[in-house]
């Protein structure tokens, strides 16, 4: 049962929050990225058919493959960022090498690149998202870790539906 006393305090919590400017910059870092992560995402299969011939099963096996790179880097970039002791430089890296991806789907012309460029951009959102997620927790460790983390977290999952909706209307 939720004691009569902790209802206060979830709001104070709620205000400090949205009071503090790093917060709503770590909820846009947490937006921007899984918007237009998932935009790309939304729209590779149908690229991968369209410009590269793909079957419907091959695009979307290929499309796929992003998800091997992001389960097996996430721990190895929190080893590492744990082992430097700071997320900011890998999140800043991950940042990069997912500009490059971007970069890449729209320059080259190359089915190679373009795989390439699928499990890089893996190993991007492996190198950023959880991360995060993480930054998070212990930036606001002395308000609370798990209000700041769920509350970034839902603006990352709002930017992440908006490419399918948006993108079924266009």
């Amino acid at each position: 049962s939720v004691r009569p006393e902790s209802k206060p305090v979830v709001w104070k919590q709620i205000g400090s929050l949205s009071r503090n400017r790093s917060f709503w910059n770590m909820s846009a870092f947490h937006f921007m990225p899984m918007l237009t992560v998932y935009a790309v995402l939304a729209w590779l299969p149908t690229y991968l058919r369209i410009d590269f011939g793909y079957s419907a099963t091959e695009a979307g096996t290929i499309s796929a493959m992003v998800n091997i790179p992001l389960a097996l880097s996430s721990p190895l970039a929190g080893y590492i960022s744990d082992r430097i002791g700071s997320r900011t430089p890998i999140m800043v890296f991950g940042s990069l090498l997912s500009a490059v991806c971007f970069a890449i789907f729209i320059i080259s012309g190359s089915k190679v690149l373009i795989v390439i460029s699928i499990l890089v951009m893996g190993l991007s959102m492996a190198l950023t998202i959880p991360l995060a997620q993480v930054l998070v927790g212990e930036m606001f460790s002395g308000i609370g870790s798990g209000l700041a983390v769920a509350a970034t977290n839902t603006a990352g999952r709002l930017a992440a539906s908006i490419p399918g909706v948006v993108g079924g209307y266009i």
